[in-house]
């Protein structure tokens, strides 16, 4: 690529997927009103998911890699509401 072209000028796929996520989440019903989940939603969650799921077929996941990356907020979304969701269930 050269740089100055219009591809430079794109969003990154993350950056698309984020604008996606927080464009849908201003449009949920009532019934969401409190979507996200707060932070120790998150927390407990994940850690259900890996006491419980990790070992199973939802094992692609490194615990304290993505521990960390949830600590420091860089988790991608889709990736985190994923995790949550299968918890849930």
């Amino acid at each position: 690529m050269r740089k100055g072209s219009e591809s430079d000028t794109r969003p990154s796929t993350s950056q698309q997927l984020s604008s996606i996520f927080s464009e849908a989440s201003n449009d949920l019903p009532d019934e969401l009103s409190g979507f996200p989940p707060s932070e120790s939603i998150i927390e407990s969650l994940v850690d259900v998911y890996f006491r419980h799921l990790a070992d199973s077929f939802f094992s692609f996941l490194h615990q304290s890699s993505f521990v960390k990356r949830m600590q420091e907020h860089t988790v991608p979304k889709p990736l985190l509401y994923a995790v949550c969701a299968v918890s849930a269930r």
